[in-house]
């Protein structure tokens, strides 16, 4: 079966695949293909639209909209247009008739980042890493006292990968567990070594164990850094497909990766 633009249907990630595909917003600029994005969006969606001041935020908006529509026609017989979604209890979005697959969404204004499993909990994100901020001040109201002592530690480039690689990561598991800030930040906390290698530990109150949970994070040239988070014992053999698009028109397999609970790094152009 093809999807409707043509492309051979993709099979939908199994229980242990994900699929992980990102756009950058700059790279949709055409007026035919905004315009192509725009007859794909819900009557909320457009009044949703046009309610934003800043073109950056319409057009990222527009993007993130066409990305999350054409990349689910990709896996099942039917027209971007025609999906439709919920609000979770937290504000999370929801595929109306999703079956197994789940889905999670992240952007910056150059990024747009969507990750898809089959019925594990499954979240993303992405950060401009070179976005100005305060990030000790940060560090001191949300990170655990053993994060912030490893930030403190720190200057310069360092201290910023390493506050973003946390923030990511942090960011990525409270949206798998999908009930957003009412988890306690400095209650769970992570480690990465010198290999690359992401540990974490997770306070008894969150009532969560870190051994079912797997991590993975992608440095994407000097600018971006994600993170993802996917519920898995750590002894499960999970596979991660990277895809470059641009909604509608290409998209290029540029990464497929054997192992999780580490962190590499990947220049997506």
């Amino acid at each position: 079966m093809s999807s409707e633009h043509g492309a051979q249907l993709l099979c939908e990630p199994e229980g242990d695949q994900v699929h992980l595909w990102v756009v950058r917003t700059q790279a949709a600029v055409e007026p035919a293909i905004l315009e192509r994005y725009r007859a794909l969006l819900s009557a909320q969606e457009r009044a949703q639209y046009g309610r934003f001041l800043r073109a950056r935020d319409s057009h990222r908006y527009l993007v993130t909209r066409a990305l999350v529509r054409s990349v689910l026609s990709r896996y099942r017989e039917r027209s971007p247009e025609q999906w439709c979604f919920d609000q979770g209890p937290h504000g999370r979005p929801q595929l109306q008739g999703a079956g197994k697959l789940r889905f999670n969404l992240s952007h910056t204004n150059a990024m747009v980042v969507l990750a898809l499993g089959c019925e594990r909990e499954i979240g993303v994100d992405v950060e401009d890493a070179g976005r100005s901020c305060d990030m000790l001040n940060i560090a001191a109201h949300y990170f655990s006292p053993g994060e912030l002592a490893c930030l403190r530690a720190l200057e310069g480039a360092e201290l910023r990968r390493c506050f973003f690689s946390l923030w990511t990561l942090k960011e990525a598991y409270i949206k798998a567990r999908g009930i957003g800030f009412a988890l306690a930040l400095d209650q769970f906390s992570f480690q990465i070594d010198a290999s690359g290698r992401i540990g974490m530990h997770i306070e008894a109150s969150l009532g969560d164990d870190a051994g079912s949970w797997q991590f993975w994070q992608l440095e994407v040239g000097d600018d971006h850094i994600l993170a993802l988070a996917i519920r898995a014992a750590a002894e499960a053999s999970l596979s991660l497909t990277i895809r470059t698009t641009l909604p509608l028109v290409k998209e290029q397999i540029v990464a497929h990766e054997a192992a999780i609970n580490r962190r590499s790094a990947l220049e997506l152009g």
